[in-house]
C-alpha cells in the first residue's frame, strides 16, 4: 500500500511539473510573439501598400523594366470609375519650364520641366504646393493640381514666396479597369504619397527609396 501511495504522489508531482512547464512554455511563446509584434510596429516602414485612389504613388516594379515606365513613380491625380490619371514625378528633362512655357517665371517656380507621361506631351500640367489656393482641385492637403494657360496665369498672380510650382509636360492615363489589371499583374505597387517626395529638388533616388521601403530592404 505504501508503494502505491508513493507511486501516486510521484505521478501527481510529474503531472504538476509537466503542466507548469507547459504553462511557462506558453508564457514564453506569448512574450516572444509580443516582442516580435512590437518590433515590427516600431520599425514599420513609412511606406506600405494602400488602396488605389487619388493622392497615392504608383511605384513601378521590375515587370516594367525596358518600358517607358521603368523606375517611374507616378502621383495619381484623378481616379474614378472612368479611369485614372497621374503625373510621373521623377522624370526631369534637360529643359527649363520657362523656356517651354514662357508664362512661367523662374523666380516663382522650380524651373525644371518634368515629363509627366506619354499622353499629350505638349499639354502643360501643374502641381502646386501652397496654403493659399481656392477653387483648384486638391490632391492632398496644400497640394493642388491644375493645367492650362489661363489657369496658370491666375495661379502665378497669386503665388506666394513660400509656394512651389512644378511643371509637367504630358501625363499618364488609364482607361477603366486598365490600371487595376496592371496592379494585379504586378506591374505597380501602390503606396501613400507625401509632399516632401513630390516637391524635393532632386527626385533621382525616389524610386529606389520607395522600392526598398516597400520590399523591406530599408531595415
Amino acid at each position: 500500500m505504501l508503494r502505491k501511495n508513493v507511486r501516486k504522489m510521484n505521478n501527481r508531482l510529474t503531472t504538476t511539473s509537466t503542466a507548469k512547464k507547459g504553462t511557462l512554455t506558453r508564457k514564453r511563446l506569448l512574450c516572444l510573439f509580443y516582442l516580435a509584434f512590437m518590433a515590427t510596429d516600431l520599425f514599420a516602414s513609412p511606406y506600405s501598400q494602400v488602396a488605389l485612389k487619388k493622392g497615392v504613388f504608383l511605384v513601378a516594379t521590375n515587370n516594367l523594366t525596358g518600358s517607358s515606365f521603368e523606375k517611374t513613380v507616378i502621383l495619381i491625380t484623378k481616379y474614378s470609375k472612368y479611369g485614372a490619371m497621374g503625373l510621373a514625378i521623377n522624370k526631369p528633362t534637360e529643359l527649363a519650364a520657362s523656356d517651354v512655357f514662357p508664362s512661367l517665371k523662374p523666380s516663382k517656380t522650380q524651373n525644371k520641366l518634368y515629363l509627366g507621361g506619354p499622353v499629350h506631351p505638349k499639354a502643360m500640367l501643374l502641381l502646386i504646393k501652397s496654403a493659399n489656393f481656392h477653387n483648384v482641385p486638391t490632391i492632398m492637403e496644400n497640394v493642388y493640381f491644375s493645367g492650362g494657360q489661363r489657369t496658370l496665369e491666375k495661379i502665378i498672380k497669386n503665388i506666394g514666396p513660400n509656394d512651389i510650382i512644378r511643371t509637367y509636360a504630358g501625363y499618364s492615363g488609364w482607361s477603366p479597369g486598365q490600371l487595376e489589371a496592371e496592379i494585379k499583374r504586378g506591374d505597380w505597387k501602390v503606396t501613400k504619397a507625401d509632399k516632401s517626395s513630390i516637391f524635393e529638388i532632386d527626385t533621382a533616388g525616389l524610386w529606389q527609396q520607395l522600392t526598398e521601403s516597400l520590399s523591406g530592404q530599408w531595415i
